[in-house]
């Protein structure tokens, strides 16, 4: 004998329509947020990177953001005429260009944090410890599932953010 599922209600929606909607919900409660910072999601998100990665190459930083190099580069452009951000040749490849916070930047990457914390603690509002670990996992999946990449250890500096190229040259630069 097999059980029927009972159902009370309509049937779910889907679940990419429901992730989206969460998105959308979340992108403008950070915009909202963001907006007495005179500051856009994105630049928020790479000052954030850029607190634990910095020096990271542009082109990199697009790679691991998932946006375009054009998108970036906008995105610098922006930073850079606020005063929050420089970039510099790479040394090692002179076709690359490596993002470094400036003071201005580093003190609006904490203002930003504390609006990050906030909307973090109305999006999680209510869930226990293990739920939230438990999101964090299944979301995890669902990026993996898409081909979505884990942006590395949670944006350590290290070589491995270099290209295999990147890392020849330095060690020729080095000899």
């Amino acid at each position: 004998m097999t059980s029927a599922r009972k159902t009370d209600g309509p049937p779910p929606r889907p679940l990419c329509i429901l992730l989206q909607h969460v998105g959308k919900l979340l992108d403008d409660r950070m915009r909202e947020a963001l907006r007495p910072l005179a500051i856009h999601p994105s630049q928020a998100h790479v000052l954030r990177v850029l607190a634990v990665c910095e020096g990271v190459q542009q082109h990199e930083l697009a790679r691991r953001m998932m946006i375009t190099p054009p998108t970036m580069s906008g995105i610098l452009d922006r930073l850079a005429k606020a005063g929050l951000i420089r970039r510099e040749p790479d040394p090692a490849d002179e076709r690359a260009v490596r993002v470094f916070l400036l003071p201005a930047g580093k003190r609006m990457r904490k203002k930003v944090e504390q609006v990050v914390n906030e909307v973090e603690s109305q999006l999680i509002a209510g869930l226990s410890d293990d739920r939230i670990q438990e999101a964090h996992r299944l979301l995890r999946i669902l990026r993996n599932n898409l081909g979505g990449h884990p942006p590395g250890p949670e944006w350590e500096p290290d070589a491995s953010l270099d290209s295999p190229r990147t890392v020849r040259r330095r060690k020729r630069h080095a000899d």
